[in-house]
């Protein structure tokens, strides 16, 4: 018995010692749009602190300790092949997070600190080991928001990696995956040991968000002009100008002038529709060439003759602008073949692909967001959708 006793009092002592001591080294970081969590490391003779690099999109955040302390945010790291990233920041007596260099074992105690649900204040989740691979560790504490860039630690108060995302199963009639734990929700920890730290400025990352954020917004501004009335005059032409739109986006702002380029190809399309459609219906060619629509104005006109033609012309003018709009909505709604043809589509799907090619994203992290957008935007153009990126 005395020796069960010493074994449970051994196992709790490794479980809550470490948690008081690493306590101090959990950082706190909060942007204008945005909060996480942080931890102290040191490594090649600096002190860091290690996050995750989507918890810095929201800008160059502060940093404080659980006392109080803020620490200034130095030269910025990221990993090229994960979602992590590293600020060197300077201070006496920083209590640090050592790395683990062993592999964990699967059901080895794990415990997670860190900024739950971004309320400001420190938490402790406790967990046990799941899976283990050459990046990912999985786990089983169950961390939210708040806590990604939160340091999961074993036992012994050493860094087995980085909480950082979670992911939920969308296969419900995947009868394999019932009444297991693979039908719920996963979480998973990036590790840090060999991470290939490529430096970069607050700057250039800030750009690369902006980028981001544009081809989001070159997104939605296809789905307004496609499946909305947003861009729609009071005559049904679509109304996309390039000149607000360059107020919007703010690095790729040639994507405003291609959009005002694609409505104009929409509105051309769909007077050549109309037009067409009046030379072979007599019915609506016959609307067209009223005696009152071809008699607005000369001499010989009464004043009776020219309202009346006012009104003729008006009515005209709205079934005219109807059937835009009901044209457009047929393009647009129910063609897809038409408008993933359409020559201004075309150019703007190889303009925005070759962006996407060429520009320097400098870690496979972020160029993947940038591949999901691309997928968002070929999903509502009716495109082919790619697996991954083409290679320069």
């Amino acid at each position: 018995m005395r020796h069960v006793f010493h074994s449970l009092f051994f196992s709790l002592v490794l479980l809550i010692t470490p948690v008081l001591g690493e306590m101090n080294a959990l950082v706190i970081l909060e942007a204008k749009d945005s909060s996480g969590s942080g931890f102290l490391v040191e490594q090649d003779g600096k002190t860091y602190v290690f996050t995750n690099l989507h918890v810095l999109m929201g800008g160059k955040p502060t940093l404080k300790l659980l006392d109080g302390t803020k620490l200034r945010a130095g030269k910025l790291s990221m990993a090229r092949d994960r979602d992590l990233a590293r600020i060197e920041v300077e201070g006496r007596g920083l209590k640090t997070i050592p790395i683990r260099t062993e592999l964990p074992a699967v059901s080895d105690p794990v415990q997670v600190l860190g900024n739950s649900d971004g309320a400001g204040v420190a938490t402790v989740l406790r967990g046990k080991v799941l899976g283990v691979g050459p990046e990912l560790v999985e786990i089983d504490a169950p961390f939210v928001q708040g806590n990604s860039g939160s340091p999961i630690l074993d036992a012994r108060g050493r860094l087995l990696g980085v909480a950082s995302f979670a992911t939920l199963n969308v296969e419900p009639e995947n009868w394999l995956k019932s009444d297991t734990r693979f039908r719920g929700i996963r979480r998973f920890g990036y590790r840090v040991n060999g991470v290939d730290w490529q430096e970069i400025s607050w700057q250039g990352l800030g750009k690369r968000v902006r980028m981001l954020e544009d081809l989001e917004r070159l997104c939605f501004d296809l789905f307004l002009m496609k499946y909305t009335t947003t861009y729609r005059g009071e005559n049904g032409f679509l109304a996309f100008k390039a000149a607000k739109g360059r107020t919007e986006y703010r690095e790729y702002k040639v994507f405003a002038t291609w959009m005002e380029s694609l409505s104009k190809g929409l509105n051309r399309a769909s007077e050549d529709y109309l037009s067409k459609a009046l030379e072979e219906d007599p019915n609506l060619r016959a609307m067209q060439n009223t005696r009152m629509l071809r008699r607005g104005s000369g001499l010989g006109v009464s004043q009776g003759e020219r309202a009346a033609w006012q009104r003729e012309k008006e009515r005209y003018d709205r079934w005219r602008s109807t059937q835009r709009v009901q044209a457009l909505n047929y393009f647009l709604l129910n063609d897809p073949g038409f408008f993933q043809d359409l020559p201004e589509m075309q150019r703007l799907g190889r303009n925005v692909r070759s962006r996407l090619i060429h520009d320097h994203w400098g870690s496979e992290f972020l160029e993947d967001q940038a591949k999901d957008i691309y997928e968002t935007f070929l999903i509502i153009s009716n495109g082919e959708i790619l697996d991954k990126l083409p290679q320069r």
